[in-house]
């Protein structure tokens, strides 16, 4: 009788194997985060906040450095349409990977801003980000990033 249950359950197992690795993120998947990526930086570089904020879930929450976490698609928005203007971006996506309808990515920034009144910041780093497929969009559901540029202390 063990060896029956054994063996029922090594065929389960066999037969649910291949569906599990064939949820692996395909190559379309993959490409449709990297072009949300772009999207992101253009609408940076545009100050577009309203198409940034479009690529976060509606219960999003973005991790910036010093500041509380910010949490909904409204308020992220308010969130980068607050900081100075960002007159270059870059992102190198270093690794995409998922599964069904959730995916991280990682990977760096670099970044120059200018606040008001003052001259041009550069600034560098890195972020992560875990993106959930809603309604066939990879949006970003949870964001953190921070700084390799240390902070200055006075």
């Amino acid at each position: 009788m063990k060896f029956k249950g054994v063996l029922k359950v090594f065929v389960l197992a066999v037969l649910l194997v291949p569906s599990i690795a064939s949820a692996k993120l395909s190559k379309d998947d993959e490409a449709a985060i990297r072009a949300t990526t772009q999207t992101w930086v253009e609408g940076a570089k545009a100050a577009d906040w309203a198409r940034v904020a479009s690529l976060y879930a509606v219960d999003g929450v973005l991790l910036p450095p010093h500041v509380p976490m910010v949490t909904g698609r409204e308020a992220i928005q308010a969130h980068f349409a607050s900081m100075p203007h960002v007159s270059d971006l870059a992102f190198e996506v270093k690794e995409i990977d998922g599964n069904g309808d959730i995916a991280y990515v990682w990977g760096t920034f670099s970044l120059t801003m200018t606040p008001e009144g003052a001259g041009p910041v550069k600034d560098s780093g890195q972020f992560i980000e875990i993106r959930r497929k809603i309604d066939g969009e990879w949006l970003i559901s949870r964001d953190v990033y921070n700084s390799d540029v240390p902070m200055v202390m006075e």
